[in-house]
């Protein structure tokens, strides 16, 4: 398992955007710069696939992220703003989906309740933690490059001075997977790199 800590790159990440305001002219350095945040932890539990019958008798590879959120932020935190987004190197975009037997499947697999998109509290609060669960149904079979996009699992407001800036990060899962487009479930999963890609800001929130 992969634990990933926003707040372990929240110090380096508004540091970086601290000088980039400066040197752009947007906002002066200034040695009272804070960040105002909440951040969660995120830890890889398992990515893969399984496969479900339909009613129709054909076999579906339904693919899925089962992952778990922690909060240690010192107070409560808002699962609403949790995305996940899959894209694929052969230009494909998969968004979080449901599927009641793939999540069913897994839950017997694993013998432990998942909570799904359609199941998640407003908000997770300090100290708990959540085991999640991510569908994102077929993937295109020529898929050699899978980047899992996560957003939502900190709120970046930090001041510079008297000025507040606002940047949304998300924290990207990158996995390869060599072999042709049959028995693609049968495909060796290696896992690549996790970073931080800035999607929003910084901007000044006035």
């Amino acid at each position: 398992m992969k634990r990933f800590s926003a707040a372990l790159c929240l110090t380096a990440g508004l540091a970086i955007g601290v000088f980039g305001l400066a040197s752009t002219g947007e906002a002066q350095i200034s040695d009272t710069a804070s960040a105002v945040s909440w951040s969660m932890d995120f830890e890889i539990d398992k990515f893969g696939s399984v496969n479900v019958t339909t009613k129709s008798g054909k076999t579906k590879t339904v693919w899925y992220l089962a992952y778990t959120l922690t909060n240690n932020s010192g107070q409560d935190a808002p699962l609403a703003p949790v995305h996940f987004r899959l894209d694929t190197d052969t230009d494909k975009t998969y968004r979080e989906m449901t599927h009641k037997k793939a999540e069913e499947l897994l839950e017997k697999k694993w013998d432990r309740k998942l909570v799904t998109s359609r199941e998640r509290e407003d908000t997770l609060a300090d100290g708990d933690t959540m085991r999640g669960l991510a569908i994102f149904g077929e993937l295109d079979e020529e898929t050699d490059k899978i980047v899992i996009t996560v957003t939502g699992l900190e709120d970046v407001v930090y001041r510079v001075g008297t000025k507040r800036f606002y940047q949304k990060r998300g924290l990207q899962l990158e996995w390869s997977r060599p072999g042709d487009e049959y028995f693609t479930e049968r495909d060796p999963l290696k896992f690549k790199k996790r970073s931080w890609k800035v999607l929003e800001g910084p901007r000044e929130i006035r």
